[in-house]
């Protein structure tokens, strides 16, 4: 487990040889820091690292540098890191959430026609199924049952704040912004919550959440195209065939050149030569 304290104190005093990457695991970045340390650049860096890390919280130190979202059940608060991210909708100020999450009686709903044909969101078997999943840290099988869940209650503000937490681990930083916002547009008002679960760590550590923070979490600087996006488009591209006119245009002027040289060289006379190339112009 690498120390946030000890990391700082070695990228301020120790920063130009790169000795806090060591420590961190960056063993690249080590090396780069170590021989460009006669430049100063890597002295300035260093102080930079060391701000970085002191401003930074110590669980967000720790997803980044520790990955300890990983390491199930090797840790003190095992327990409340396995704890759902459902936001219970009934404690909402907002009373049409409210009315929307309570759960009708058995008998009653047998009484009313009208509620046979209602699905309650807490009787969403999906939602349950990806709770499950989710403290199973069986995260993309929790996004896949959380997207049925959304299918039958697309403005279920839970399964949503849910989903951004199951990105946020799985590290699709896009797709957990796009679910932050729209649980908070739904409602969700529990903002304390985005500042401190742990299953949000990545999210908090990107250069787009502080303006999220600034605007109340309703908007987020655009993300860069993934590589594998980029592969696509360049395949996209690149997929049409080279057009046959320019390839027979440089076969062309490939024979013209054979032509100069043999004429050239003496083996064809001028009235041969213009003849060849009378037929190769037809």
């Amino acid at each position: 487990m690498r120390d946030k304290t000890l990391s700082t104190i070695f990228a301020f005093f120790l920063g130009t040889f790169g000795v806090h990457r060591f420590y961190l695991g960056q063993v690249g970045l080590g090396i780069f820091y170590a021989i460009l340390f006669f430049t100063g650049i890597p002295t300035v860096l260093g102080i930079i690292d060391a701000l970085v890390m002191a401003g930074m919280s110590q669980s967000d130190f720790d997803y980044k540098y520790n990955k300890i979202a990983r390491k199930v059940q090797t840790r003190p608060d095992y327990q409340r890191r396995t704890e759902t991210a459902e936001y219970n909708t009934r404690t909402s100020s907002n009373p049409a959430n409210a009315r929307r999450t309570t759960t009708v009686p058995p008998r009653q709903r047998q009484q009313n026609p009208a509620n046979r044909t209602t699905t309650s969101i807490t009787d969403n078997v999906h939602k349950k199924s990806g709770i499950r999943k989710f403290k199973e840290f069986d995260y993309p099988g929790a996004i896949l049952e959380f997207t049925k869940a959304l299918e039958l209650q697309p403005r279920d503000i839970a399964v949503h704040f849910n989903m951004a937490c199951a990105y946020s681990l799985t590290e699709n930083v896009a797709k957990a912004y796009e679910h932050l916002q729209k649980a908070v547009s739904l409602g969700f008002n529990d903002l304390d919550k985005i500042h401190t679960h742990e299953a949000l760590s990545f999210v908090r550590i990107q250069p787009q959440y502080l303006k999220f923070k600034e605007s109340n979490f309703t908007e987020y600087a655009p993300f860069a195209k993934t590589e594998e996006q980029e592969n696509k488009e360049w395949e996209q591209q690149n997929a049409e065939p080279l057009e046959l006119p320019e390839a027979d245009q440089s076969d062309l002027l490939e024979e013209l050149r054979r032509l100069q040289n043999l004429k050239e060289l003496g083996v064809l006379t001028d009235e041969e030569f213009l003849e060849q190339k009378r037929k190769l112009d037809a």
